[in-house]
């Protein structure tokens, strides 16, 4: 039997998420995103600058600020760059500062009921690329029953998902309701995935100051090229045993439309001016979703 609505809310994230809800404190900066908003992408600089980003998807958060990281999900993580070189690397020889400890999510701030946590940084996307994106990689990986998307885009838009809502209306709720938790934080910061490839280095910089880091411009520059879609690509590529030759240069990040899911997809803004129908638009087009969408500087309304 399939599990209720209450449940799957309860199981998003496994066992480890629960576990780790418990350990945050105030030392503690919540990363805070509906899927597909980029979050590889800032976890990638922060590691690159010795920072402390975990996932506690797959990893499990110690008191101390540590982390260990579960085999369940090694292959997962290594197609991460920077997550893969702090798993592999020697423990006495990772850059490490444990606080703030930047702690991934994508739940619902309704899920923090009773945390202590010391600030939010809410990374959002355009809902139509982050809405595609998702859905991209729930069908590439996405393990259980109750967790797989339907193959058509539409369908997954318009089904309840295993919250009880559309995919839609739950991004409307995220959002609404973490922008009002940042807003009553010292510590909060709204970080626009279209910004973040536009400047990356000046949009971490101005992040990172609201938590007092204040990297170098060599060393921020250094994180920036090692987590460019290039890169990050090239890497996941290279596990994943699909890369082309070195000789081939810029083209070793490139794949046919056959290869095997990827979390590094595109990355590309705008991407939903090439598939919006009338239809899909008029999905988007709902009074909530336009009003929070326009929070973030969004216009969606397709009407």
């Amino acid at each position: 039997m399939e599990p209720s609505v209450a449940e799957r809310r309860r199981l998003i994230g496994g066992p480890l998420k629960e576990e780790n809800l418990h350990v945050l404190s105030a030392n503690d900066i919540v990363l805070a995103s509906y899927g597909g908003a980029g979050q590889a992408l800032v976890g990638n600089v922060l590691l690159n600058l010795g920072l402390n980003y975990v996932d506690p998807y797959t990893e499990k958060l110690q008191p101390d600020g540590g982390s260990a990281a579960s085999a369940k999900y090694t292959e997962y993580r290594r197609r991460l760059a920077a997550t893969h070189q702090h798993d592999t690397a020697a423990p006495d020889t990772r850059p490490f500062r444990p606080w703030p400890r930047f702690v991934k999510t994508h739940l619902p701030l309704e899920r923090f009921h009773g945390c202590t946590y010391g600030g939010v940084w809410l990374l959002v996307r355009d809902p139509r690329d982050a809405l595609y994106s998702w859905h991209k990689w729930r069908l590439g990986f996405a393990e259980d029953v109750w967790d797989k998307a339907p193959e058509e885009f539409e369908q997954f838009l318009r089904a309840p998902d295993y919250t009880g809502r559309s995919p839609i209306d739950d991004w409307s709720s995220f959002y609404e309701h973490w922008y009002e938790r940042l807003t009553q934080m010292r510590r909060g910061v709204v970080i626009r995935f279209e910004d973040l490839k536009a400047d990356t280095a000046a949009t971490m910089r101005s992040a990172l100051e609201s938590v007092d880091i204040r990297p170098t411009a060599p060393q921020l520059q250094a994180a920036v090229q090692a987590s460019s879609y290039e890169t990050m690509r090239a890497h996941e590529d290279l596990i994943s045993g699909t890369e082309l030759p070195a000789s081939a240069g810029p083209q070793a990040v490139r794949r046919n439309a056959t290869a095997e899911p990827r979390i590094m997809r595109k990355g590309e803004p705008g991407e939903w001016r090439r598939w919006i129908t009338p239809p899909l638009a008029r999905l988007f087009s709902t009074p909530s979703t336009v009003a929070v969408a326009a929070t973030f500087g969004y216009q969606i309304d397709h009407s």
